[in-house]
């Protein structure tokens, strides 16, 4: 999911997101065993709350090993989310725009499914 709409700044609908606790069931579901979720966003407010949504899955989904060279959102070890995208990312049309743009920071969130 390539830089989902982040949160209203007034948090007026906590549920006006894409990334949230019935999207990962649903992505779980659809998901193979040792599939991947994939999530980058720049915007570092959401990539925490996306990352604590993940952390509440734990059950269905666990972080991918650290990539080395990116910086950790947080202390306390298996993080789905990562300072900076890999190489091999790739792209795509807003990433486009990221990197004709203001070129803030991404965050790179990796999920697998743990099980059926």
């Amino acid at each position: 999911v390539n830089y989902p709409d982040p949160p209203p700044p007034d948090e007026t609908c906590k549920n006006a997101v894409l990334v949230n606790g019935d999207f990962l069931c649903e992505i779980h579901r659809v998901l193979v065993k040792g599939g991947a979720l994939i999530l980058v966003t720049d915007n570092a407010a959401y990539a925490d709350r996306m990352q604590k949504e993940l952390r509440r899955c734990r059950q269905k989904f666990a972080p991918l090993t650290q990539t080395p060279g990116h910086a950790d959102l947080s202390a306390d070890g298996g993080q789905f989310f990562t300072c900076g995208v890999p190489e091999d990312y790739g792209g795509s049309y807003f990433d486009t725009f990221w990197t004709n743009g203001n070129a803030h920071a991404r965050y790179y969130g990796h999920a697998v499914k743990t099980f059926d």
